[in-house]
């Protein structure tokens, strides 16, 4: 992870590793200006539900790109001077397409000092096992020992507690919420966005004493295993959508895709 920040610049860059082809690139970014006027990195998608704007001169969003591979930088830009902050995030083990699941932004309210923040709350996530980001933005900064709820690990400080991030691992649906809070109350907006881990579909074929067929499999994106320990009978699968891998230890018979 890496981040930067500006008190006042047209153009923020945060400077990140090589990033690896098909891992997943996440950044949350707040600027003093409203989302409209914000350009983000080239290739980078904005989640539009983890986007929000708030009196006018404050915004926070966060953003997303499944690495091409070789990234080491992601840049912002305003048309006027302003203050902008970025953390930036790469995962690995993530969906490479419509990764992006559940979102949520909710603020303070212009001109309403708090001492604690809510993301709001998310729909229904689609599967058990994703990755949820969340970011706080506290205006005018100077925040102590935030902390977050739900389980929520705190993950970036930036602007000396202007801009906080935090990741949760997601083990079941749901929807998903985390509360930021703080010492020094101060207006405040919050996002949080959940992003899809690759999906795994395995067949146990032990003893399996008859053919085993799956038909147009639903799993998608991701990968199917076919697991033919002591397999004695054959296994089809009919019209893949996805892509598989076959483990033939003790295999005793075909396997088709």
């Amino acid at each position: 992870k890496a981040s930067n920040t500006s008190a006042s610049t047209t153009s923020l860059t945060v400077t990140i590793t090589s990033a690896t082809a098909n891992n997943l690139l996440i950044a949350v970014h707040h600027c003093g200006n409203v989302i409209a006027n914000v350009t983000g990195p080239s290739g980078w998608t904005r989640v539009t539900g983890a986007t929000l704007d708030q009196g006018g001169d404050e915004s926070i969003a966060i953003w997303y790109k499944v690495a091409a591979g070789g990234e080491t930088s992601a840049n912002w830009q305003t048309p006027a001077a302003v203050r902008h902050m970025a953390g930036v995030f790469e995962y690995s083990g993530l969906e490479t397409a419509s990764v992006a699941d559940a979102s949520a932004a909710l603020g303070s309210g212009a001109g309403t000092t708090v001492t604690s923040q809510s993301t709001g709350t998310t729909g229904t996530t689609v599967q058990a096992d994703e990755l949820a980001i969340a970011g706080r933005d506290a205006v005018a900064g100077g925040t102590t020992s935030t902390t977050w709820s739900n389980s929520f690990v705190a993950e970036q400080d930036i602007g000396a507690g202007r801009l906080n991030t935090a990741s949760k691992i997601l083990a079941a649906t749901g929807t998903v919420e985390t509360t930021a809070s703080w010492t020094t109350a101060r207006e405040a907006l919050a996002a949080v966005a959940t992003f899809k881990a690759t999906t795994v579909l395995t067949i146990a074929t032990n003893a399996l004493s008859a053919p085993a067929t799956v038909n147009n499999p639903t799993v998608t994106p991701g990968s199917v295993t076919v697991s033919t320990n002591a397999l004695t009978a054959s296994v089809t699968l009919y019209n893949p959508s996805v892509a598989y891998g076959i483990a033939t230890n003790a295999l005793d018979a075909s396997a088709t895709l």
